[in-house]
């Protein structure tokens, strides 16, 4: 065999163990990633629970309020009616200190 020969078949050599390398390099990239993606995935899916679960939450806090406003409402109600509608805080007073 020629030398030119023998420096092909090595440089061929050299270029598959390279594309061998870089191929694994690239799975081992693509694993990484898609560890990534699966975290990613896992931690998306704990918000939406979450968040899910907050809403709830709000939803009875937000029921309980308007239950209770509710049962307010009429006693406040029946304690304006007896209230004068020409009332003001300032005529009470004049009206305690004349006598």
């Amino acid at each position: 065999m020629s030398a030119v020969s023998i420096g092909v078949v090595i440089f061929v050599a050299v270029l598959v163990l390279w594309l061998v390398l870089q191929s694994s390099q690239e799975r081992q990239k693509g694993a990484a990633l898609e560890s990534q993606m699966n975290e990613l995935r896992r931690d998306l899916q704990t918000i939406a629970t979450s968040q899910a679960s907050s809403t709830g939450q709000l939803e009875t806090i937000a029921k309980s309020v308007a239950q209770r406003l509710d049962s307010v409402t009429p006693h406040l109600a029946g304690r304006h009616q007896e209230l004068r509608p020409d009332y003001r805080p300032d005529d009470f007073r004049c009206a305690n200190q004349d006598g």
